[in-house]
């Protein structure tokens, strides 16, 4: 009978390039792959105008593991918010690469969120795309459903962001707290992982008294309105930044948020 290997994971949530040597004996992963959040929108400025944009969407969320889906879902998913594939074969011993993407700035034109994966060598073994960045009232698109919220003009409140999927864009789709007692190999990200993840940015407000949109739970920031610039997203966790806003009438500008990183996330030595 083999060693038994004591459950462990590694994890990374800062945007960069970073290598892991698997663990000895260790021969099958789980991995969760989360791509970085789309950057909020933010108006040109013009002579007599007001005009507020909509909020970044979340990073797309992909999992791979043994086991299949709990909470009722199937073993292979449907689409892009469920499990894409089994746990994936590794080599004691050999390196592999994580690349976590950054989150997409504010703008004029919000830049997307950037790829998230895990390679040997020059082949993708699993990966994530960014969310889409905001570039008018209406939100960016999320990759698993955290799509920003759009502004709110005249004098209506920004729209709040979508969360993400749900307990699908949560760590290996689990709802439970397997992260509690298990030991970390590799990376300085500490996951909440009973947080669901890239949630989209909210929308901003172009009235001086409108509410800002929140940021989708979890990982969106909230968008700006007359009290201030919209927030960023949450780094690790793909959130779409929140939306920007222009009034020349009172006046005021204030910025959007910057998406959220991604992160990517490996774990082994759990029971099947």
């Amino acid at each position: 009978m083999g060693k038994k290997i004591p459950p462990g994971y590694a994890a990374w949530g800062t945007a960069g390039t970073f290598s892991w040597m698997v663990p000895e004996g260790v021969t099958l992963i789980d991995v969760f792959v989360v791509g970085g959040g789309g950057g909020g929108g933010v108006p040109t400025v013009n002579v007599n105008m007001r005009s507020a944009y909509g909020g970044g969407g979340g990073g797309r969320t992909i999992t791979y593991k043994a086991r299949g889906n709990v909470d009722n879902l199937p073993a292979s998913g449907v689409g892009m918010y469920q499990k894409a594939g089994g746990a994936i074969a590794v080599v004691s011993g050999e390196t592999l690469t994580i690349i976590v993407g950054s989150g997409g700035s504010q703008g004029a034109i919000g830049a997307s969120g950037g790829q998230s994966s895990l390679r040997r060598g020059s082949t993708s073994l699993a990966i994530a795309g960014g969310g889409q960045g905001s570039s008018s009232t209406s939100g960016g698109t999320g990759g698993s459903n955290g799509a920003g919220g759009s502004a709110g003009n005249g004098v209506a409140g920004g729209s709040n962001g979508n969360p993400g999927q749900g307990f699908t864009t949560r760590p290996f789709a689990e709802t439970r707290n397997w992260i509690q007692g298990v030991s970390r190999n590799a990376g300085t990200f500490t996951p909440v992982v009973t947080r669901i993840f890239s949630g989209g940015g909210g929308g901003a407000s172009s009235s001086n008294t409108g509410s800002r949109g929140q940021g989708g739970s979890y990982g969106g920031g909230s968008g700006a309105n007359y009290t201030g610039a919209g927030s960023n997203g949450d780094n690790g966790y793909g959130g779409g930044g929140g939306g920007g806003v222009h009034n020349d009438q009172v006046p005021f500008k204030f910025n959007g948020g910057n998406g959220g990183s991604g992160c990517v996330i490996i774990r082994w030595g759990f029971p099947n």
